[in-house]
């Protein structure tokens, strides 16, 4: 990331970020600076849930299980994309399926994914339908064993597919993987499994309305057509388009005209003939909000789905972004900030302001006090919150989650301290290209915190593994572009199970087969590493702005929103202050923490450096000009709204 001191001309067309407009000469802003239209005013829709393969099936399924009344088993993993896509599609079910309902989420003890006691409590239940949600595409022989019993099984599913992905035919399984490479939309296919279920959802809506069958089609010459913002196919003109349409889809109602009842714009229409998926984005989102009362649901079920998007850490971009930017109601989106009751509770217990949220509160908040549960075996209690139906029960579970998340914390620094003193009396496993790290006495649920913090520290790919009752648990994270489930499937023959993404991956292992797997996997490092990797400090942050302290206002805070939601794909910009002096420094929690103003700076601007109070002592109290950098948000203080300067790097003018 380099720092700009220039600011580009103007765009043609007005948009509404006048003080951060040169970030529209940083490569980070691509597509901002673009499309500042599109990007600003019209961040996109969402693309048509029939662009996932299965979903068209998994749809039909839901609505022959909800009509028949028959009992629904829905089973979802412990983490916040597992969590919210059980509560979502819970809370839907539970207005409109009178049949028996149950939900499982992984817990204390159990395997990952469907196995162990989750599928003998499956085969158990003999359920008319099972809905697996951030699991399955590696089930393959257990979701054979209940269809064999006569279960209906959906999947929805984000993860990679390998040797045990489930028979098509045994199951309806919705997984963007499924789809080439190159039909994956804007985010290759990366979108959370709580974005499927809203999607999921969505199309179940659409089924219920004359559009689910519905064909429209677009251009004068070769003509466009789609099924619900699903693309058909490019056709020479109206009457081939009717005539191969007909024939291959004999159930779709075909039009004898072009559709000139959705508005569409300029942009969009000529979108539709250069980039045909990509035009479907504007038509779906112009059949939803042609639905008054879809429109309505589609906003009010989206406040979790953004929750599951932000914390799963997928690209927020394209229907991604769209999606958060409606779920939390970010200025210029369509979305109002109503949400579920037990989201209200948790944000209220964590001190957020439900008209000020932004993703930083769904990352930094809001998504660890929810994966709290799962780490310390007590999964259900996030999604008993998060499906509570009255105000003051939602209000005492937010309060239990809030204070489990504490006990998270103080369990994660128990393990650390202890991973630390592991590595003070074994000094050469740092020497190596993996860090391996596994001690009897770790505590279970947080491996994925410490394997990040590990990555964070020593540059280099880990592997963190703890005791977990019968079994050993792990987490393994990448750096440095390193497919980390490509490591994992080289010492595949030492795992119970194992499944993810490149980029982290999770597993359970027998605790005999602990050594082995760590010779394995640092043989395999030598034909996965993409690079040689060193010792080397981590450099401090650049900036992609340069502003003042007296340029941090309210008016920049606006424009910010316009920005949101950060995130891999988008990040927050960093900002620059040069020389500049500190004003009523204090050090609160106890000296962990230091706070201080910034002389020309408003009085309400704090910069805080969280964690760093005893290392920054010496430079805060020199009395000489600092450059600093950092990111700018707001926070509310004994009821008074701050504005903060958040440091990430800070030294001496020389």
């Amino acid at each position: 990331m380099s720092s700009l001191t220039t600011v580009p001309s103007a765009p043609e067309r007005t948009f509404p970020l006048r003080r951060l407009r040169p970030l529209l000469d940083h490569p980070d802003y691509a597509a901002l600076r673009d499309d500042p239209e599109s990007f600003l005013r019209h961040p996109g829709g969402m693309h048509s849930p029939l662009t996932i393969p299965g979903m068209d099936e998994a749809v039909s399924l839901l609505s022959q299980a909800v009509e028949s009344k028959g009992q629904i088993l829905v089973i979802g993993d412990r983490d916040v994309d597992g969590v919210t896509s059980t509560a979502l599609i819970a809370n839907f079910l539970r207005e409109n399926h009178s049949g028996p309902l149950e939900l499982i989420v992984s817990d204390a003890g159990d395997d990952y994914g469907l196995s162990g006691q989750v599928l003998a409590r499956a085969l158990e239940l003999r359920p008319a339908l099972v809905i697996l949600l951030d699991m399955g595409s590696s089930n393959g022989p257990e979701i054979e064993a209940l269809a064999k019993q006569g279960t209906r099984v959906i999947v929805l599913d984000h993860h990679q597919l390998h040797d045990r992905v489930p028979d098509a035919a045994l199951c309806a399984f919705a997984n963007p993987m499924r789809s080439p490479e190159e039909e994956r939309a804007e985010h290759g296919g990366k979108i959370a499994t709580v974005g499927l279920a809203f999607k999921f959802l969505i199309g179940f809506a659409l089924l219920h309305t004359r559009e689910w069958k519905r064909v429209r089609i677009f251009g004068d010459g070769p003509v466009v057509a789609y099924r619900c913002g699903a693309w058909l196919g490019v056709f020479d003109d109206l009457e081939q388009a009717r005539h191969e349409i007909s024939q291959s889809y004999p159930d779709l109602d075909v039009p004898d005209q072009l559709d000139h009842e959705l508005r569409l714009r300029e942009a969009e229409r000529a979108r539709i003939a250069t980039d045909p998926r990509e035009g479907g984005r504007s038509v779906f989102s112009h059949v939803i909000a042609s639905r008054p009362r879809l429109a309505s649901f589609v906003a009010r079920v989206s406040d979790l789905a953004a929750i599951g998007i932000v914390t799963d850490m997928v690209p927020l971009v394209g229907e991604n972004r769209a999606i958060v930017r409606m779920g939390v109601g970010l200025r210029g989106s369509r979305g109002r900030r109503r949400f579920q009751p037990g989201l209200t509770a948790l944000i209220k217990e964590l001190g957020l302001g439900a008209r000020t949220l932004v993703s930083r509160d769904l990352a930094w908040s809001v998504g660890p006090a929810l994966n709290a549960a799962g780490r310390m075996g007590q999964t259900r209690a996030a999604l008993d919150l998060l499906t509570a139906e009255d105000g003051e029960d939602a209000a005492q579970k937010a309060r239990a989650l809030v204070r489990l998340n504490e006990e998270r914390k103080k369990r994660t620094a128990r393990n650390e301290a202890l991973v630390k003193e592991h590595f003070e009396k074994n000094p050469e496993k740092l020497e190596r290209p993996l860090i391996f790290c596994y001690h009897p006495d770790l505590e279970p649920g947080v491996s994925g915190i410490v394997a990040t913090r590990l990555t964070e520290a020593y540059l280099r790919p880990v592997v963190y593994i703890n005791p977990d009752g019968p079994y050993a648990r792990g987490s393994a994270r990448t750096w440095d572009g390193i497919n980390v489930l490509l490591l994992l499937d080289r010492a595949s023959e030492q795992f119970i199970q194992f499944g993810g993404h490149p980029e982290a991956a999770g597993f359970s292992i027998e605790y005999d087969r602990i050594g082995a797997l760590e010779e394995a996997l640092l043989e395999a490092m030598q034909s996965v590493s993409k690079n040689e990797i060193e010792h080397r400090n981590v450099p401090a942050q650049s900036y992609h702005l340069l502003i003042r302290p007296e340029d941090i206002h309210a008016d920049l805070l606006r424009e910010l929103e316009y920005l949101e939601p950060f995130g891999p794909g988008n990040p927050e910009p960093a900002f620059g202050l040069k020389q500049v002096r500190v004003r009523d420094l204090r050090y609160p929690g106890q000296g962990r923490h230091a706070c201080f103003g910034l002389e020309g700076g408003a009085r309400n601007l704090v910069a805080v450096a969280w964690g760093r109070g005893e290392e920054l002592k010496p430079l805060l109290e020199s009395d000489r000009p600092l450059n600093l950098t950092g990111s700018i948000g707001t926070s509310s203080f004994r009821g008074r709204l701050e504005l903060q300067f958040r440091l990430e790097s800070i030294t001496a003018t020389e």
